[in-house]
This record gives C-alpha cells, structure tokens and sequence, in this order.
C-alpha cells in the first residue's frame, strides 16, 4: 500500500468507479436470488447511490449567483438527464410500456426508475444553496437521520407507487429528499473540516488494519443479517457507514496497472449511471 502514488482527487474517482459498479449491480441479474453471494451483493449495491451523494456534497461549492449555479446545473445535468431519460423511456416502449403521460412523467423523475437520484439530487443542490452555513447543514443532518429511522420504523409510509403522478407521490422513500440528505451533508462536512486529507495522514500500518478489520466484519454482518441492511431497514446505516470506509479504504490498494482505468471510470460515472 504505498499512499503517494495516487492523489485524493484521483482516489475520490476511484471510489465513484466502486460506486457506479455498485449501482450497476443493484439493477443486474443477481435480484430475486437467495444465495450468500446474491445477499453480499445486494448489500454491497446499496453503497454507490449513498457514495454519490456523500461526494455530491463533498464537491458542493457557492460560486457566482443563484442563477448562474441553477444554469450550470441545467446545462451540465438537467439536459444529459432529460434526453438519456427520453431515450431510455421510448426504447423500452418496445418492452411492453405504453404510452401514458403520468408514466412518463413518473419514469423521467424517477418515481420507479432510477433516475429519483437526479431528481433528488438536483433538489438538494437547491436547498444547500440557500441553507449552507454550517448551523444548518447540522441541522438538516438531524432532521434527515429522523427521517431515516422515522422511515425504517414504518413511521414515515414507503410505498413506490408509479401509478400516482410523482408530485403527490412523496411517500416513496426513494423520494423523500430528507431520506438522502444526511448523507451529502456529510460530505459537505467532510470537506469542511477537510477530514479526507486528515485520515490519509493515518499511517499505513493503520490503513492495513482498518481494512483487514472492516472487510471480515462486513462479510460476517451481511451473512448474519443480509435482509435487514438495505435502504430504510433496521441496519442500513450500519451497513452504509461500514461500507463507505471499506471502499474508501481499497482506494489505497488498487494496483496501479489497474488505477488509471478506474480513475477513467470514475469520471465517467455519470454518463454511465444515465
């Protein structure tokens, strides 16, 4: 494990390579099995959209005016998201899906489609604008980790229904922005008190040991308790929280022939999630 040969920026891609693989396993074949593998997968697939958001705030920054930031965002995700969502929404017309504006408008903003990452993402970027000072991001953070339990407990309803229109839908967790924003406020916070740079300065003997430590206990907990660790489930934060540092952590070990690759990966995550 040598520390110095990869920066954090190129490492921060290498952990959106690992995320966008674990998203791309959250919609593949392996759904509806009941093996160990098929469990330890489900599991691993529900840290990339969490990573995405954690980075998502990590990268968030006030720059110009309000108009200028909400251009940028239009430009640079709202226009790829809209024209890969119309492709995809007319494509699978062929699969059986009929033309009907509500699904369609639920599909394109992600009220049963995965495109409910954009949709709250785009949210979330509007609502730290306005409410960035630090007192508010731990603010929001607490009102959000309420949410989450809120929504495991049953609480708060879950239920994806795309047969309602997505703006009277806001039952579906997937949804629910307060479900989602702790986890950019951590990042934001993160950047902040610069807490990557701080935890690269550990040394390697302790990288080493986190990893031979939490890649085990990660193992052991999904097999004991594979169906209670995906989103809103008893121990989904559990799960997320130790999978975050895991990934963060083989950052450091990937061989450099294969660095390059991810780090070319990780920064086309986007277009590979659209």
């Amino acid at each position: 494990m040598n520390k110095s040969k990869v920066s954090l920026n190129d490492r921060l891609y290498i952990l959106k390579a690992i995320s966008i693989i674990s998203v791309v396993t959250a919609h593949s074949a392996y759904q509806g099995a009941h093996s160990v593998v098929s469990r330890l997968l489900g599991n691993f697939s529900a840290s990339g959209v969490i990573v995405f958001f954690i980075l998502s705030g990590y990268f968030f920054s006030i720059k110009g005016s309000f108009k200028e930031f909400i251009l940028k965002k239009l430009k640079n995700i709202f226009i790829p998201w809209m024209i890969a969502s119309n492709i995809i929404y007319f494509i699978r017309l062929n699969d059986g899906f009929c033309i009907n504006l509500t699904k369609y408008i639920n599909f394109i903003f992600g009220n049963g489609s995965y495109f409910y990452y954009l949709t709250v993402l785009f949210l979330l970027y509007v609502v730290f604008w306005f409410f960035n000072k630090t007192k508010y991001i731990y603010c929001l953070s607490i009102v959000s980790f309420a949410s989450i339990i809120l929504t495991v407990l049953g609480i708060i309803p879950s239920n994806v229904d795309n047969t309602k229109i997505i703006f009277v839908c806001w039952d579906n967790p997937y949804l629910n922005i307060f479900n989602w924003m702790l986890f950019f406020a951590i990042g934001m916070l993160i950047r902040k008190y610069d807490i990557f740079t701080q935890y690269d300065r550990i040394s390697i003997k302790w990288h080493i040991t986190i990893l031979g430590v939490l890649f085990p206990t990660w193992l052991i907990f999904s097999i004991a308790f594979m169906d209670t660790a995906y989103y809103w489930m008893p121990l989904s934060l559990l799960n997320e929280t130790i999978l975050f540092i895991l990934l963060y952590e083989i950052t450091y070990i990937v061989p450099k022939a294969t660095s390059q690759l991810c780090i070319n990966l990780g920064r086309a995550s986007f277009a590979i999630y659209l």
